[in-house]
């Protein structure tokens, strides 16, 4: 009895682990072939030092309205334009994984900025999750060495393709 419980357990298990896996193969596809990506983030944490000591506060971006366009990705050379709110130029890296793409930047202050798309659906639609993190160092002048202050922040959001 215990048996055929577990067989027709599995079998109503197999078409919706089948759909999953489909689910998953389609949004990796749909992101690895994309062109262009439309991407929005609002909500993050800005992490600030105190008496050597991380803190971690709640952020919002301020110009939540603006989105983040990323254009001419080529996966195969890995590149990739950027625009946003404070200009656009090309990215330093374009990585493509099963998880995702990742897009790397290089400031000219020599910051570092990360936006990782990840290659999975948010639930109910044909949006992808995405990760954008800034690896900030402040300083308060360019002469003013030894007192500059990190400020890494990282903020959720999502993207979609155009294409």
């Amino acid at each position: 009895m215990l048996h055929k419980m577990v067989s027709g357990a599995i079998l109503l298990a197999l078409p919706l682990a089948a759909q999953l896996v489909a689910q998953e193969a389609e949004a990796t596809a749909a992101l690895h072939r994309s062109e262009q990506l439309v991407c929005k983030f609002k909500e993050g944490s800005v992490v600030k030092w105190t008496q050597a000591k991380p803190v971690v506060e709640l952020d919002v971006m301020t110009k939540t309205g603006d989105p983040t366009i990323i254009s001419s990705i080529d996966l195969k050379a890995g590149t990739a334009m950027m625009g946003g709110n404070v200009g656009s130029g090309p990215f330093d890296g374009v990585f493509a994984t099963a998880s995702g793409v990742t897009f790397i930047e290089f400031t000219p202050s020599g910051n570092v900025n990360i936006t990782t798309v990840f290659a999975s659906f948010v639930e109910g639609s044909r949006m992808f999750p995405a990760v954008h993190s800034r690896h900030v160092l402040m300083r308060t002048s360019l002469f003013s060495f030894g007192q500059s202050t990190a400020l890494p922040s990282q903020y959720h959001g999502t993207c979609i393709t155009t294409d």
